[in-house]
């Protein structure tokens, strides 16, 4: 016995998968633009610092290097508890000084062909930090760093303030599925009509046909080709019928000779 299925059941559950694909690539593609803006306001941050530093540095008459903070920075890089830190390298990358708050030198990373290098993540859990390298006058670069970045609890604090606006859309998805099952089931009344058509047709009333009236176009060639079956079943039932009353007069006569 052949399986059957119902047409609206397939057409809601097609406008489901496709509403589920689309949400699912709606909120992937919204994480990763979170992502992006936290990677990008990391990135304008460091790089702030890096100029915000490499602008303080200069070379004093003696040769030495001198480093002219601003007096915010500087309380910044002295406290123990702060977030930035920073270690300037030689030319040979050896570190030549580096902030108070420092228990130890930042390792060296290159900064690249440009002037400022691409912002890179160090170290994993609480210790993980963000550092950036940028080149000074001289031969000599610095590597700025920020602790406590936190970048995938930041990136998931915003997806999760504001996903729920993606989220307000699943009401008006799930009344359009509604409207979609009320929709297809009065598309296919006129399929129910012409099935109460085809039930009525037989031998008592063989020139009942199904009307196309108000059927969809994709519809029409099948009940035209059922028309067309019933037109010729009812040509081949009416030759029977001539025939079988042809054979019948035939008979009769010598039927009547013999009585």
């Amino acid at each position: 016995m052949s399986r059957t299925h119902s047409l609206r059941g397939r057409l809601l559950g097609a406008m489901l998968a496709v509403f589920g694909l689309g949400f699912g690539v709606a909120l992937a593609s919204y994480r990763f633009e979170v992502h992006s803006i936290v990677s990008d306001l990391h990135a304008r941050t460091l790089q702030a610092q890096a100029r915000e530093f490499v602008a303080a540095l200069h070379i004093r008459a003696d040769g030495s290097l001198g480093v002219s903070l601003p007096p915010d920075w500087r309380r910044v890089y002295t406290a123990r508890s702060a977030q930035f830190a920073y270690t300037v390298f030689d030319s040979s990358h050896r570190p030549v000084a580096w902030s108070p708050n420092l228990a130890a030198p930042l390792a060296y990373i290159p900064a690249g062909a440009s002037r400022l290098g691409p912002i890179e993540f160090v170290g994993v859990g609480s210790a993980q930090k963000a550092v950036l390298a940028a080149k000074g006058p001289h031969g000599y670069s610095v590597v700025v760093a920020r602790h406590g970045f936190a970048g995938d609890a930041l990136a998931d604090s915003l997806f999760e303030e504001d996903s729920e606006q993606i989220f307000v859309l699943v009401p008006f998805a799930l009344l359009a599925l509604g409207l979609i099952w009320m929709i297809s089931g009065w598309s296919l009344r006129p399929l129910a009509r012409a099935s109460r058509e085809a039930a009525l047709v037989g031998p008592g009333r063989p020139e009942l046909r199904i009307s196309p009236q108000g059927l969809p176009r994709e519809i029409q060639p099948l009940v035209e080709a059922v028309n067309g079956a019933l037109d010729r079943l009812s040509r081949a039932y009416s030759a029977e019928r001539r025939l079988t009353a042809d054979a019948a007069h035939e008979l009769r006569t010598p039927l009547a000779v013999l009585n």
